[in-house]
Order: structure tokens, then C-alpha cells, then sequence
């Protein structure tokens, strides 16, 4: 026995927690990325060894582009279970411990949609042979019973687009639905299962109530049964049973009979309470033994049930739950008979404990979502900003990658940046137009007392002059009362008696100032999360401010959707013709590849009236630092010298590696998409 357990809730929890990374951490950026043109002998795929810093070296070198994985392109999985007439499926117990293979949920068909349904009774191990029909109920409904016996709850729908873009043969996408969530009842008693039928079970009978049995001598409490489905005159034999409104005006209600007796006149039942809409004339009802649930006696609301008797053998064939209660923590369950009643052998009976807050809470827990599928399309060149040529043999995923050689333009700008700051987009909320600043110092004091109803310590601030003249960005230190605070550094240079405080958001998109080129441009590097155009990113020291026009890499326009890990070199020819994948290098003594301390691989070559760009994969050495070099082509015999030179647009192994393949390879084109799927099992 395993003394050590990971539950599998927490392997659902894991890949939660990356779906939700996606969707909501802007600045947790994950991508997919494309790698290793360079041919294999043979053809052969080559092995991944389980070495994460080997791993995340050999992935960067051989990179040759990426793209973000947004909200859209990731979903957690569940197993693929399709429902097929004549099939048993599993019910969910919460004694099973082979939930998590057996086929205890299916996925109905239906069109522009695809339901799951969560199977809580299976009709004593029958074949499923009525599929669960959406038409049939609310997303509200506790659970529904089809005419073969089975019990199913409505789980989630995933739309057919959803399924086109990330079903397999395994696995199928899974998106919860909110209105089941809110629907389910903690503590519910949904099933009673049957451990073992029992027999001799004779205080059942069905029938239908005529006019003179309602409410004897107008007393509320007295009915009598009448026909020839009266089973016994004994008296107490239906004692403690229960009578539930099969159908007529009284439908769906049920009683406790609290005495059975026989006399000359009929046979008699007094019921524990009155009926809220009185059974009239016509209208059926069934007797059957009540089935006794003991909780706590914490529960909310208490459960009800009935034993159903089979006619052949007088045994329990289901227990029919009449009010699921609320709120058990624990359940005991016994079939009830008067001792007039006693059957052969009693019946066996156990109440299944659902998940914690109610079937349908947590779709992805209670249906094992430990997958997570990763679906995106390289749209042949994303419009120039990746390469459609050559071929990739790996794949992967990556996280959090930092990128260099950002520069920003501003439409405006005000103040001037400080070369290595820390920059950053954000919104910021007015809160006072009246604030005194004393120059060299942390004091702050404002003429509207309501600071503390606005602001914490920490909070990010941003102080300005009102002609705009001045900037601070700082810290919250301490609010000593509510017209009167400290800051976390002191401005330097200015002194205000008519400051404007902005309580600061903070967006996505943060970086490091590495170059002051001028004309409203700032480079950037170490940059995480993105810029968008009309967003305002302020210096952290300065607090110089500017409202972003465009963002470019390495001379690009682009965004941050997409990016090259691959180094660019611009050349202009000398002569020959270079050859895709061939090794280049670098000023050898004697034009020697030998003795070159310099080379990289050649993934792709744009030729424009003699101006070569190289995109190169694996440096070795310091390949591409000097511009005025030689460049040679290994196998070509090709001569060009180096003008113009750009780093990678993303920083060496800055990102996590959370996944890593080698695969057969793929040729790309300018005239197709590339759809890339991995799944994680967690």
C-alpha cells in the first residue's frame, strides 16, 4: 500500500491554476515554440533526455520562433467517453478507487453541442440504453432519470468548435458550465445504493383514489385505500410507509403514513401531515417502505426516500429519493418495515457521499480534468513576423520569457527617462487634486481627510504637479491619519503645494530602460507581460510618462504575439549563393572553417539587390559581433561581410521550459497554417 498519495483533486488543481495563469496573469506569458531545422541523419527522431537545464539550452539554441498561447488555446481535458447504446457505464461512489478509469460519465452527441453527463445511478449495473437528453431539463435540475433506470446528472456542454479544436481520440475538452455550479447542493443524499435486494417486501401497493376515500369525515389526515391491490387488512402493515402522488391535481407530493387499520368499513391509512394541494377524485398514489437516512444532525434540510418493490420476489429494485436534504456530513440508511410487514430478508442499502459541495460544483474535479490541451496555429508567417520556410523537428512550450531590443515610440512624452530604471504601464485613479509635497522629504499631507478610506500601506501612488510639470512615483509608507502620510521615497528636486495623488494599477507590461536613442524612443530590455498602443508606461525614478505609438524589435514593428529567438545579420553579398542549413562562419585564419572559433546554422536568407538577411540558429562563439566581418558559407563556398548585426529578441534561457518534444519534421510554407496540439498529463 502507497503511504505517500498525490490526490488526484491537486493534479486538477495544478492544471487549473496554468489555465487560469493564461486567461488572467497577462504578464505570465506562455508560448509555443518551433525548433531544430537543421536535418537529422536518417530522419530519425531524436531522443529527449529529462535533463531540465540540458533541456532548456539545447531549446533555445535550436528556437526558431514562438507564439503566445492565449486564453482561447488552452483547455483542461477530460477522458473521452463517448455514450453508446447498449453499454453499462460505472456510477459514481464515493467508495470507488478506480474512478479515475472507469467509465463513470459519458458525453452525449447533440449537434452544435456536446453534454456531459455525469452517471450517479446505473440501474443496478445495467446497459445504458436511452441517452440523457438536454431537452429534458434545466441546467438547475439535480439529476434525471431516463427510462432504462439510469440516473444521470447534467454535467457541462462544450461547443463544437471547441471540440474541432482540441478533442481527441483520448481526451475532450471540458467548459463549466456556471449555472450547474451554482445549482449544486452541499451535503445532498442523491443516491442510496443497493448492496443487496432483500426479498419478501409485501407492504407495497398502487392505486387510485376515488372520491369517497378523500379525507374521510372531512379529516385531512384520513384516506382510505380501496381495490384489490390491498395486499393485507393487518392493521400497522403499511405503518411507517410512505405515499407518494403519482399522478392528478396532488403530483409529486408524498407523506409519512403514520397508521395502517382495517375494519368493516375499509382499510384506512393517517397520514403524518396534510397535503399542501389536496389529492382529488382520479388521482394516483403509491405505497412503498420508507427508507430511513440518518445524519449528523448538522444537515439543513432533512432527506426523504422510498424502497421500490419489484412484484417477482418482493424485492427492492432502486430507492427513490423524494428530498436529497442538504448539508450530510454523514449518512445511515435502512429500508423501514412494521414488524406486521417484516420482510424475509431485509435489504441492504448504503447512502453515496457526493463531492463536498454537490454534484456539478467542480466540473474538472469530480471528472478527473488532469489534462491540459495547448492548441495554436502558426499562420504561415503571422503576418512577417516568423519564418515560413525550412523545417522544424521539435516543439514546445516555454513560460515567462524576458525579451531585449524592445524600443518604444511615444506619441507624447513628458520628462526624460534614466537610463537602467525600471518602466511599466499602468492606469491610475484620481483621488485628491490638493496635496502639499515638501522637496527632500517623505511627508505628504492633504487638504481632503479621507486618506485612509482610500489608500494602504504599499499601494503604488503617483504624485504630479498640476501643470504637469512634475512627476513622483513611489510607495504608500504608512498612513498616520487621514490628512496625513509618509511615502517610501522622498521626491527630489520639487516641492508642491498643489499635487495631484493617482492611486497607480500596474498592467502587464514591465521592463528595464537600456538605451536613450531620443526623438520620443526609449529601448527597453528585460521586458515581460506586453505594450499596447495608447497604454501609458512611466519610469519608476524619473517619472518621466509617455503614451506608447508602437513597439518594434530589432528594426519590426510587432507586438508581442509573436517573437524570434533566432539572431538576424544583414550582410551585403561578395559572392556565390548560400545554401539553407549550412553551417556559416566567421573571419578563420586562412578562410578555414577548422580553425573558426565563430559559426551558427543558416535557417533562412532574404536576398534584396544584394543585401543578405541571415536568420541563424545554434552561435557558437561570438558569432555576429563584428560588424565589417566576413562571413563564409561552410558548404556553398558563399562570401558576405557583416553590417548589421541583432541579438535574439528574447534574453538566453530567461523562461521556464514546461515542455519539450521531438518530432518527425515538418516543412513550413507561406501558403499554410501549422496547427501544433500537445497535451499535458499531469
Amino acid at each position: 500500500m502507497a503511504t505517500n498519495v498525490v490526490p488526484n483533486d491537486y493534479r486538477v488543481h495544478v492544471g487549473y491554476e496554468i489555465i487560469t495563469d493564461i486567461a488572467n496573469s497577462p504578464e505570465n506569458t506562455y508560448y509555443m515554440f518551433l525548433g531544430n531545422h537543421m536535418p537529422v541523419p536518417g530522419g530519425l527522431i531524436q531522443q529527449a533526455f529529462d535533463d531540465t537545464n540540458d533541456m532548456l539550452i539545447s531549446a533555445y539554441r535550436n528556437m526558431i520562433c514562438a507564439k503566445k498561447i492565449s486564453a482561447n488555446d488552452a483547455s483542461l481535458m477530460v477522458r473521452n467517453i463517448p455514450w453508446v447504446q447498449n453499454t453499462a457505464y460505472a456510477m459514481y461512489d464515493d467508495q470507488d478507487t478506480t474512478s479515475t478509469t472507469d467509465s463513470y460519465y459519458a458525453i452525449v452527441n447533440a449537434g452544435a453541442f456536446s453534454h456531459i453527463w455525469k452517471c450517479l445511478d446505473n440501474n443496478m449495473g445495467a446497459n445504458s440504453v436511452v441517452a440523457p437528453d438536454i431537452s429534458q431539463i434545466s441546467s438547475q435540475d439535480s439529476s434525471y432519470r431516463t427510462s432504462d433506470g439510469y440516473l444521470w446528472k447534467y454535467m457541462a456542454s462544450t461547443p463544437v468548435a471547441t471540440i474541432t479544436k482540441f478533442s481527441t481520440d483520448r481526451f475532450f475538452p471540458l467548459v463549466a458550465n456556471s449555472g450547474v455550479t451554482a445549482s449544486a447542493v452541499s451535503g445532498a443524499v442523491d443516491v442510496v445504493l443497493i448492496s443487496n435486494t432483500g426479498y419478501g417486501y409485501k407492504n407495497w401497493l398502487t392505486g387510485t383514489f376515488a372520491a369517497a376515500d378523500l379525507r374521510i369525515t372531512g379529516n385531512n389526515f384520513l384516506y382510505a385505500v380501496t381495490g384489490n391491490s390491498v395486499s393485507s387488512t393487518a392493521n400497522g402493515f403499511y405503518t411507517g410507509c410512505n405515499i407518494y402522488m403519482a399522478t392528478g391535481t396532488a403530483t409529486g407530493q408524498f407523506r409519512t403514513i403514520m397508521d395502517y387499520f382495517s375494519n368493516a368499513n375499509g382499510n384506512y391509512i393517517v397520514i403524518d401531515s396534510p397535503f399542501l394541494i389536496a389529492p382529488t377524485n382520479g388521482d394516483g398514489y403509491q405505497i412503498y417502505p420508507t427508507v430511513a437516512i440518518t445524519g449528523p444532525g448538522r444537515q439543513t434540510i432533512n432527506a426523504s426516500a422510498r424502497a421500490l418493490i419489484n412484484a417477482v420476489g418482493n424485492t427492492v429494485y432502486r430507492v427513490d429519493m423524494l428530498n436529497r436534504g442538504a448539508d450530510y456530513n454523514y449518512i445511515a440508511a435502512s429500508v423501514v418495515a412494521n414488524s406486521v410487514a417484516a420482510p424475509l430478508y431485509p435489504a441492504i442499502v448504503r447512502g453515496i457521499y457526493g463531492p463536498f459541495e454537490g454534484h456539478g460544483y467542480s466540473s474538472r474535479e469530480e471528472l478527473g480534468a488532469t489534462q491540459i490541451s495547448f492548441s495554436v496555429t502558426f499562420a504561415n508567417t503571422e503576418n512577417n513576423t516568423i519564418p515560413a520556410t525550412n523545417q522544424y523537428q521539435q516543439i514546445g512550450i516555454i513560460k515567462g520569457p524576458l525579451f531585449q531590443n524592445v524600443v518604444i515610440n511615444f506619441t507624447s512624452l513628458i520628462g526624460t527617462y534614466l537610463g537602467g530604471e525600471k518602466v511599466f504601464t499602468y492606469t491610475a485613479r484620481l483621488l485628491q487634486s490638493n496635496v502639499s509635497i515638501v522637496a527632500g522629504s517623505s511627508n505628504v499631507a492633504v487638504a481632503n481627510g479621507v486618506l485612509s478610506k482610500q489608500l494602504i500601506s504599499g499601494d503604488p501612488i503617483l504624485l504630479s504637479a498640476t501643470d504637469n510639470s512634475s512627476f513622483w512615483y513611489t510607495t504608500v509608507n504608512v498612513i498616520s491619519n487621514d490628512t496625513f502620510m509618509t511615502i517610501s521615497t522622498s521626491p527630489s528636486g520639487w516641492a508642491c503645494t498643489a499635487s495631484q495623488l493617482s492611486l497607480v494599477t500596474v498592467l502587464s507590461g514591465t521592463g528595464m530602460v537600456t538605451s536613450l536613442p531620443g526623438g520620443n524612443t526609449v529601448g527597453i530590455s528585460n521586458v515581460t507581460g506586453d505594450f499596447p498602443t495608447g497604454t501609458t508606461m512611466i519610469g519608476v525614478q524619473s517619472g518621466a510618462r509617455g503614451t506608447i505609438n508602437n513597439v518594434s524589435r530589432n528594426d519590426v514593428l510587432k507586438d508581442f504575439t509573436t517573437f524570434l529567438p533566432l539572431r538576424k545579420l544583414v550582410a551585403t553579398s561578395v559572392s556565390g549563393s548560400f545554401q539553407q542549413n549550412e553551417i556559416l562562419y566567421m573571419n578563420p585564419v586562412s578562410a578555414n572553417i577548422a580553425s573558426a572559433t565563430s559559426t551558427a546554422a543558416l535557417q533562412s536568407l532574404t536576398s534584396n539587390s544584394g543585401v543578405l538577411t541571415f536568420l541563424v540558429s545554434n552561435n557558437v562563439g561570438q558569432f555576429s559581433e563584428d560588424v565589417g566581418a566576413t562571413v563564409y558559407g561552410s558548404n556553398s563556398g558563399a562570401v558576405a561581410t557583416l553590417t548589421t548585426k541583432y541579438q535574439s529578441e528574447i534574453m538566453f534561457g530567461s523562461s521556464k521550459l514546461l515542455y519539450l518534444e521531438n518530432i518527425m519534421p515538418v516543412t513550413r510554407s507561406n501558403t499554410t497554417s501549422d496547427t501544433i496540439n500537445i497535451i499535458l498529463e499531469l
